[in-house]
Order: structure tokens, then sequence, then C-alpha cells
């Protein structure tokens, strides 16, 4: 009997770990899913290579690229569980949901398969896509002017240059990429500022960014 009692502990426990671990991958899953995603590869029918899925924290999901040699864009939402994740996307009057399964999903590595076949992706490279120059396009108050340009260089150097009539005027900092935040030091003048800031989107055109107030910058790559 004493046996028995112990099989049935030993049962549960595993059952108990088991359990946890799955609800460990959901949150996993969750939490890795967000951001935007490059796609490598991709069956007949599926999303353009070299196209870009974004997934945001509230449960959306926008999918860019050019098919054709036309640009194309798609939004809808997603849903998690587990390691089976379900899009839908509105297309006219209909809404067509996609039904995938998560094969790997990392930090840099996103692969899915679905009935019509195989999907792979990787992580947008912030580090690499910040570097160069920007042209503000939209700022708010105290803001980076709207026209002014702002580089980011691979030693961590932030420069911003505006002109006011014949005059150039410079503030030089640095930055500090943190995921899909970073943040900034910058002395303008006599006074220093200190932010974090997010980003809301990253890729080779175009840059839009969040402070802990919410007021967003969109900046488009300068030519």
């Amino acid at each position: 009997m004493h046996a028995l009692r112990l099989l049935a502990v030993g049962a549960v426990a595993c059952l108990l770990a088991t359990g946890a671990r799955a609800d460990e991958k959901k949150g996993d899953n969750a939490k890795l899913i967000v951001g935007t995603w490059e796609v490598t590869s991709a069956h007949p029918g599926g999303p353009p290579k070299g196209g870009t899925v974004e997934f945001t924290k509230d449960g959306k999901i926008k999918v860019t690229g050019e098919h054709d040699g036309q640009k194309e864009e798609f939004e809808g939402t997603y849903k998690l569980d587990g390691n089976k994740l379900v899009l839908k996307f509105k297309i006219g009057d209909d809404e067509r949901p996609v039904d995938l399964t998560i094969d790997k999903l990392d930090d840099t590595t996103f692969v899915t398969t679905s009935t019509q076949g195989k999907v792979e992706l990787k992580r947008m490279d912030y580090a690499k896509l910040i570097l160069g120059k920007w042209e503000v396009t939209k700022s708010f108050d105290n803001g980076p002017p709207v026209s002014s340009t702002v580089e980011f260089t691979k030693d961590g150097k932030l420069t911003i240059t505006h002109k006011e009539g014949d005059q150039t005027r410079t503030a030089e900092g640095t930055y500090k990429l943190n995921g899909d935040s970073f943040h900034i030091e910058l002395k303008v003048g006599d006074q220093e500022h200190k932010d974090t800031i997010t980003i809301k989107k990253l890729d080779k055109a175009k840059f839009s960014t969040t402070n802990k107030e919410g007021q967003v910058v969109e900046l488009k790559r300068a030519k």
C-alpha cells in the first residue's frame, strides 16, 4: 500500500511538472513572438520573402512586403495557445483564419508550419538597422525638430543636427540598445538629457519610437 501511495504521489508530481513546463512555454512564446521578423523562406502563397511580419503585445499582426513588384500590407490579429498560433486577416468583407504550429521560436529564429507548408523568419537586427542617418518626419514639443537628422554610429554615439536659417545646431550623446528599447544620454547646450525610448517600428526605411510619456517620433532613412 505504501508503495502504491509513493507511485501515486510521483505520478501527480510528474503531471504538475509537465503542466508547469507547458505554462512556462506558453509564457515564453507570448514574450518571444513580440517584435518584427523578416521572412527568409516561405511556401507558395505565403508571406513574401524579404517582407516583414510584426507582432504586437496587444495581439495584432501586420505583414508587409512586395509581390510581383507591388507593395502589399495585411493587418489582422493573432492568438497563441502553447505552440498553436491562429492568425486572422480581414480581406475585403472576408475574415480569413490561418492555423499554424510553432516548430521553433527563440530570440532570433521563428519557424511555423501549416497545411500549406513552412515559413521561416529571423528577428530584425535592431543593432544593424538603427545605424546611419535618419530624418525626423514627426515629433512633439521639445522633441527633435521635424526635418532634423539623427545619426547612430556603431560605437554607440548619437548626433542630432538641425538647421535654423544659416545656423546649424548639433546635440551629441550616446545610446545603448536593450532589446526593443534604447537608453540615450544627450547633451544639449549646458543641459544633459536622459531618456529610455521604446522602438515601435524599425526596418530598412522607417523608424518609429515612443518615450515614457507616450510621445511619438517618426523618422525615415535619410538619402
